[in-house]
């Protein structure tokens, strides 16, 4: 995986694709290995990326690679943009497994995750963990967070096992906790934000249902004022 901070790479057309392509094209070339890579770009929209400059770049970054902390640190603060604090985590479950897990993103948060890019690493495979967390995980957490009602162009959520393990169907619900613990680590730091809204709907007939009840109240601009000025007038 390649990710490049600064430039989204978004409505830049045909040689936007091309950047892409190029991108993978370059780190498989430093790997050794096939085409197979997957390209991350966040920043600012509607410009190209700077070709010099990252592959300029590329043996500096290879140079300094490692399994420490400090490296994953440097990966959390490289993907940064607007946020104003890095974002990781990291959990063992009861049968050995390990998952962690770095992220970005401030604005343009709702209705689908947010200007953000989101990496995790299950340090063994479980077929239940990587068939179910990503999409499910995604769905409960990242896509029901509102800041600004603003969707972006560039969201990714990518889950990378290293190995194998035969782990039982409860650990992937272990990760879906995973998931949902990064999200709320990262929320609540988003860039200026003063209150933190959690909604919670019962009685439903679906999921669907208390999905729509729960953005109506966390999206209206009346209830957000009415939380931020500390007014509880109920009109709203």
């Amino acid at each position: 995986m390649i990710a490049n901070s600064g430039c989204a790479n978004a409505f830049t057309g045909k040689k936007g694709m091309d950047d892409a392509r190029w991108m993978a094209g370059i780190l498989a070339q430093k790997l050794k290995c096939s085409l197979m890579n997957r390209v991350a770009s966040t920043g600012v929209i509607g410009r190209n990326l700077d070709r010099t400059w990252i592959g300029g770049h590329l043996d500096e970054v290879f140079k300094n690679l490692s399994d420490t902390e400090d490296s994953g640190k440097a990966a959390a603060r490289a993907i940064m943009t607007t946020d104003t604090t890095m974002k990781e985590i990291a959990i063992e479950l009861n049968n050995g497994v390990r998952i962690a897990g770095i992220s970005k993103g401030s604005g343009m948060i709702e209705p689908n995750m947010g200007t953000m890019l989101a990496f995790y690493t299950l340090m063994r495979n479980c077929r239940e963990i990587t068939g179910y967390m990503p999409e499910k995980a995604a769905d409960k957490s990242f896509n029901m967070v509102v800041v600004d009602g603003d969707t972006s162009t560039n969201d990714m959520a990518l889950l990378t096992a290293t190995g194998y393990h035969d782990a039982k169907k409860k650990h992937s619900r272990k990760g879906l906790t995973m998931c949902v613990s990064a999200l709320q680590n990262d929320r609540k730091r988003r860039e200026g934000a003063t209150r933190l809204i959690e909604v919670r709907v019962t009685g439903a007939m679906s999921m669907e249902d208390a999905r729509k009840a729960a953005k109506a109240i966390s999206r209206s601009p009346l209830v957000k004022t009415a939380i931020f000025g500390k007014d509880p007038n109920w009109g709203k």
